[in-house]
């Protein structure tokens, strides 16, 4: 408690002085002479009166500070993904055994699985374990963020620690505010079960070609037998493949089919079921693939032979999603494979080594200009034989780099990524690693002066000498809508002709020309209206959700457009959605859950009765077997939170006796919170009433004595 005035309390104690000695001079010799009781009294109705009103003169303020108890708030998080129904009766029988009312504590109950949602403590007995997903982390970033300011305790979770969305919980339970407590239901020792792990494919294939399906396949307790893995297309077998179970191991099955029809096709891959498996849900999973009408149509223009034009046809013939034709120069106005076109609209893509060469025309030269300033993406491949003058006039203009100062001479270089080069979508090469780059055989780097496009970006450059220069290697270009790329480095042949030792490293170039090819062909998205499905595939009972942006001409967002959205299934029915604005051009709806099968959607964006324009897509629903791939309950990541966050690790088993732990250990107490109010004297009606009441008083006896 502490007290205040508005003016300073040293000027108040003198005016407190100054009413005693009024209140003296008063009634210390009073006419007629009272009796000194009766003087006293009215000296002391008089001083009280006076002293109350200068206190409340000088505005006083009475700050009073209370410490109030806060009870304790408990975010208890049920896991109900599909994985914990395997023990489904194992968490319910804890959900039984946990007597919160023991803990004086608020308990706020949740269920999780890949969203976060409220529930009441008297209906988690009857919550059924469906979900799809686990998402362990965005649970525990709900809870901090719904009930940081509540006083939360603790957060205890019911889980099996099966998690296959989100980050990794652990990095998080290091930083969370309050302790995690965690009940493990399940045991972590694996069941008999044999399981299909992954179908991995291409993301796009196209009509009447061979499309490759690696499925991992594994099992415990089943070692020894063989499995057949089927392969089936929207429920139409199209291939199989036998292998031979390994306990405790995934081996991987090649399946392969040839689409026969385009679009998104949905592909399940199915194992055998033996009797005694734990379950067999886990026996099949859904891969989606979109199939394309043609091949990408490429041209081939060679300004000479040379093993590094063997070393990259045989790249680009070994595509099978390619179609590749070639040009290649033998004399001043002659080729190879047939005459030089007129214009390249039958091409999607021109990809040019050495050309121009020593005997070609600028005639030739500038109808390739035309149709790269046509938009028609190209890739180069500088090679000793190019004839670097009539590059730079006639293709200096659409090419990332061009020679400013020719020269003739070459020098031996190694391939150096650039910082930003190395994540660049061109250089994202799995196979081989980054770090076995620096193996590769050097190649011939010309010494011109190169000089770079505004637009374009250099994604690595020569290594001489253990020195690292400026200047480009691999170098891409993207320009509003047309893309190109140039490899200024001749002798890739050898990166095609290594030793046996290097064999990693055979597939470097291989990689490194298809990652070029699939970025210079991919324009850039410039439609007004993008709606996309957020997953390419869905799991039954998942919802569909879709997200959208929404531009004007300038490309500036709109926020006000009607967005509406026509789902198709394979029954002819017609689902329609309105999406919701989010701000900034940004739109989202939800579908709801759709049943199992292949659908395609249409979306239109209009402003008043003005349409802004459309867009298509497609996905799929099918069973997923995320929640299946591991049998066994993750004991592990459930002690790992506990300890992390410095909270309490039990079973579901012992859930009878977690809460008197949890009481016990100390970790869920009350607080106390400060609870400050200001009382203002000088604005309470009952201190004028008491004023009132002391002056009346004193004016009655004073009249009643005969005091004047």
């Amino acid at each position: 408690m502490s007290l205040t005035f508005g003016l300073s309390p040293w000027i108040l104690i003198p005016a407190l002085l100054v009413a005693a000695g009024i209140t003296w001079w008063t009634y210390g010799r009073s006419r007629p002479l009272l009796p000194f009781p009766k003087r006293l009294l009215l000296a002391t109705l008089r001083f009280l009166a006076l002293s109350i009103l200068l206190v409340l003169l000088f505005e006083p303020v009475l700050r009073l500070i209370r410490e109030l108890p806060k009870r304790p708030v408990i975010a208890f998080l049920v896991d109900t993904s599909k994985s914990v129904e395997l023990r489904a009766k194992e968490m319910r029988s804890a959900l039984q055994a946990l007597k919160w009312q023991d803990l004086d504590a608020t308990v706020k109950v949740y269920t999780f699985d890949a969203t976060t949602k409220p529930q009441s403590l008297d209906k988690l007995a009857n919550t059924p374990f469906a979900g799809e997903r686990t998402d362990f982390s965005s649970a525990l970033v709900k809870i901090r963020e719904e009930l940081g300011d509540d006083n939360l305790g603790g957060v205890v979770i019911l889980s099996d620690g099966q998690y296959n969305t989100g980050r990794n919980p652990l990095f998080l339970a290091e930083r969370f505010p309050v302790p995690i407590h965690t009940l493990v239901a399940g045991d972590s020792t694996r069941a008999r079960d044999v399981q299909i792990r992954k179908a991995i494919t291409n993301e796009y294939a196209y009509l009447n070609t061979i499309v490759p399906v690696q499925v991992g396949v594994r099992n415990d307790g089943f070692d020894g037998q063989t499995a057949t893995v089927t392969l089936t297309d929207n429920g139409r077998p199209v291939g199989s493949a036998v292998v031979k179970l390994v306990a405790g191991q995934e081996v991987t099955a090649e399946v392969s089919f040839q689409p026969t029809q385009s679009g998104l096709r949905r592909l399940t891959a199915s194992v055998t079921r033996f009797d005694g498996e734990l379950t067999h849900e886990n026996n099949q999973t859904t891969v989606t693939v979109q199939v394309l009408d043609n091949k990408l149509r490429v041209l081939l223009l060679g300004g000479a032979p040379s093993p590094d034009l063997s070393a990259l046809q045989q790249v680009l013939l070994s595509d099978p999603n390619l179609e590749v034709s070639q040009l290649v120069q033998k004399a001043p106005g002659q080729y190879y494979f047939g005459g030089f076109p007129d214009q390249f609209s039958g091409y999607d893509l021109l990809v040019l080594h050495g050309y121009p060469g020593p005997g070609t025309s600028a005639s030739d030269v500038q109808k390739v200009a035309n149709a790269a300033k046509e938009g028609k993406p190209l890739f180069f491949f500088l090679s000793q034989q190019t004839n670097l003058g009539l590059l730079r006039d006639g293709l200096g203009d659409v090419l990332p780099a061009k020679p400013s100062v020719v020269r003739s001479t070459f020098v031996e270089s190694f391939l150096s990524p650039s910082a930003g080069g190395a994540v660049h979508p061109v250089l994202e090469i799995e196979d081989p690693k980054p770090e076995v780059w620096k193996q590769l055989p050097p190649l011939q780097f010309n010494q011109s002066r190169w000089e770079v496009a505004p637009e374009a970006r250099i994604l690595a450059t020569p290594q001489v000498n253990g020195v690292i220069l400026p200047d480009p290697l691999l170098v891409v270009r993207s320009r509003g809508k047309i893309r190109s790329a140039a490899l200024l480095g001749a002798g890739i042949f050898r990166w095609r002709s290594l030793p046996q030792d290097l064999d990693a490293l055979k597939g470097f170039l291989p990689a490194l020309t298809l990652n070029s090819l699939r970025w210079v062909t991919s324009r850039q998205d410039d439609k007004p209206v993008r709606v996309r499905a957020t997953r390419s595939l869905f799991g039954s009972g998942e919802a569909v959700q879709f997200s959208g942006q929404v531009f004007d001409e300038s490309l500036n967002p709109i926020d006000r457009a009607l967005v509406q959205v026509v789902i198709n299934g394979s029954d002819g029915n017609e689902i329609p959605i309105t999406l919701s604005g989010l701000g900034s051009g940004r739109y989202f709806g939800d579908a709801g859950t759709l049943p199992s099968g292949s659908y395609t959607y249409r979306a239109t964006a209009k402003l008043g009765e003005q349409v802004l324009g459309s867009d298509a897509g497609a996905f799929a629903v099918g069973a997923l077997s995320l929640e299946f791939q591991e049998t066994a309950a993750n004991a592990g990541l459930m002690r790992g939170l506990a300890q992390r966050s410095g909270g309490l690790f039990s079973t579901a088993k012992n859930a009878a006796t977690f809460i008197n732990r949890l009481r016990d250990s100390g970790k869920i107490k009350p607080t106390f919170s400060k609870q400050e109010s200001d009382v203002e004297p000088w604005t309470m009606w009952q201190l004028l009433v008491l004023l009132v009441v002391l002056l009346t008083i004193e004016w009655f006896l004073r009249k009643r004595n005969g005091l004047l």
